[in-house]
This record gives structure tokens, C-alpha cells and sequence, in this order.
């Protein structure tokens, strides 16, 4: 006999909740399916067992089908934990990734400006240079005329 067979021979979960002497929210996460199910203690399963009076060869079939299925419900929740790791250190891995290249955008761009401010001192210094060097020759002009 397996958990569930002896879950059915339940009217609904609230007499399985009463027989085992334990609230009816409990009771639902025994049916339930998926990831929102839990599995009843041992105590409950015995419990269950004398309301129904199980032999002992059938309660033992029950207690190692919980078992399974305990292992069961643990092997995917560790490969699920498994799995969230794997997805945040990926997640991790690229912000890194991402944070490094805005990086080096920046600097890109600083060396940039300072390549076009060095650029622009460089010009206006020739400008000056021309305007100074047109006041001299004015300057010689203004002298020959006289």
C-alpha cells in the first residue's frame, strides 16, 4: 500500500486532519500536488493506520512509500537549489561582465575628452599665435608708414 492509496480512503481532507488529531491546513498540504505538499509525520501515519486497522505489513508499506517519497521530494528540491545557484552566479557572472564594459566606456570616453580638450587648447593657442602675429605685422605696417 502507498501513501496516496491510504490518502483515498479518505472522504476528504478534513477527516484525514480530525483522525490525526491535527488542523485542516495541515490536511490540504498532504493532498496537495507539486511543491506545496508535505508529507504526514510517522505518529499520523500509525494514527491513520489504527482508524483504518492496517496490518503491520501494510503500515510498513506505507511508512517506506513516505520515505521514497521524502527522498523523492529532496532530491528535487536540491536540484532545484542547484539550479538557482547555477542561474545566479550566471546572473552575477554578466552583471560583472556588464559593469566591466560600462568601465571601459567611461574611461574610453574620458581619454576621449581629454584628447579633444588638449585638441581644443592646441587650436586656440594657434589662433592666438595668428593674432598676435598679425598685430606684429601691423605693427611693422603702422612703423614703414611713418
Amino acid at each position: 500500500m502507498t501513501l496516496d492509496d491510504l490518502l483515498k480512503k479518505f472522504e476528504s481532507p478534513i477527516e484525514a486532519a480530525t483522525v490525526a488529531k491535527l488542523g485542516r491546513t495541515a490536511a490540504w498540504h498532504w493532498f496537495a500536488k507539486g511543491e506545496k505538499r508535505s508529507l504526514p509525520s510517522v505518529r499520523t501515519l500509525v494514527m491513520w493506520s489504527n482508524h483504518f486497522g492496517l496490518t503491520n505489513d501494510e503500515l510498513g508499506s506505507v511508512i517506506r512509500d513516505q520515505s521514497r517519497l521524502r527522498s523523492e521530494m529532496h532530491q528535487e528540491n536540491m536540484r532545484q537549489k542547484r539550479e538557482e545557484r547555477i542561474k545566479k552566479r550566471h546572473e552575477s557572472a554578466e552583471r560583472s561582465r556588464e559593469l566591466r564594459r560600462e568601465r571601459a566606456e567611461e574611461r574610453r570616453k574620458a581619454k576621449e575628452a581629454k584628447v579633444d580638450l588638449d585638441t581644443e587648447r592646441q587650436l586656440d593657442w594657434e589662433e592666438k599665435e595668428k593674432v598676435l602675429e598679425y598685430k606684429r605685422l601691423e605693427e611693422i605696417i603702422k612703423e614703414n608708414l611713418r
